[in-house]
């Protein structure tokens, strides 16, 4: 990025940041934490058990590829935050480099998707909304040149437009193959991705999508899911699941290596294939061996 295009955006930070309070930064925070890896993780959760496991494994894929891509980019560019760029403040810090804006890209992506899905004028703008403030929450911390937001902003819709053209034909490919070449697929494609660029952003998300493919391609097997899903069922997987995620996710931090193990980044990715795993098949085929066993148990007394 040009010298003068950057220290124009100084300037644009160093004037919004006349503005910070600790209850401002608070709003900022909190909706930056809407377009983190948790504030996703409960979005696709709540889509994939009590909306649509369709529109959930979709929206995920679509995440997943979009932080490999954003990290790519981001080594690839190599520009500096603005906090290193040059001497400013910011309310957090974080480490990789800064362009494009990861939040502001994957909201893009994200937002894009669901309001294409639904089509519905008040979601869109809800959308719309949503991509704005998640954008503007970064410059207004500190963490981002304005020009880092409106390149996520612009990488993200271009994604979302190819996404929507080639995700159904893609799938109904996959469909197509064996149960065996599905598996190898659905693990095999994040495994090569990780060893292409690993970093602790793509283990995570990679490991995630490994684990949810894997899983979904193992339950719609079983016939755990079906194209057509009744509301209890679904407020059943909403239920369960919400209710297991954070156990799950706490048990998984307590068994963390050390983040200067060599182990570590394999550890993120395992942590985030179970994560993914209980999301696309733990959670449906715990429900159905539940209703299983409640089943056998009255036939049971009825004789």
């Amino acid at each position: 990025m040009p010298t003068a295009i950057l220290d124009a955006g100084i300037e644009i930070l160093r004037y919004l940041s006349q503005f910070r309070s600790p209850g401002v930064n608070a709003l900022f925070l909190a909706l930056s934490g809407l377009g983190s890896t948790v504030g996703y993780l409960i979005l696709f959760c709540i889509l994939w058990w009590g909306v649509s496991w369709k529109l959930g494994a979709k929206l995920f894929v679509a995440l997943v590829l979009s932080v490999t891509l954003n990290a790519v980019i981001k080594d690839w560019v190599a520009q500096p935050r603005p906090f290193v760029y040059a001497n400013i403040e910011s309310v957090t810090r974080p480490g990789e480099f800064g362009f494009p804006s990861g939040h502001a890209q994957h909201a893009a992506l994200v937002w894009s998707l669901f309001a294409a899905h639904f089509r519905k004028r008040w979601l869109t703008v809800f959308a719309a909304a949503m991509v704005f403030f998640i954008g503007f929450s970064r410059v207004h911390l500190g963490v981002h040149f304005p020009t880092d937001v409106l390149g996520g902003w612009l990488l993200g819709g271009i994604l979302a437009k190819a996404y929507l053209r080639w995700s159904d034909p893609a799938i109904d490919w996959a469909r197509r193959l064996s149960f065996e070449r599905q598996v190898l697929l659905a693990l095999g494609v994040p495994m090569v991705l990780t060893a292409l660029h690993g970093t602790r952003n793509t283990a995570m998300a990679l490991g995630a999508l490994a684990g949810a493919l894997g899983g979904l391609v193992l339950a719609r097997r079983q016939r755990l899911y079906s194209d057509e899903e009744p509301a209890p069922r679904r407020r059943e997987r909403l239920l369960v699941g919400l209710v297991g995620l954070p156990i799950l996710y706490l048990a998984l931090v307590v068994l963390s290596p050390s983040e200067t193990s060599r182990l570590y980044y394999v550890y993120l990715w395992m942590r985030f294939a179970t994560i993914g795993l209980w999301i696309s098949y733990l959670v449906p085929k715990l429900i159905a061996s539940l209703k299983k066993n409640h089943e056998n148990s009255h036939a049971s007394e009825a004789r």
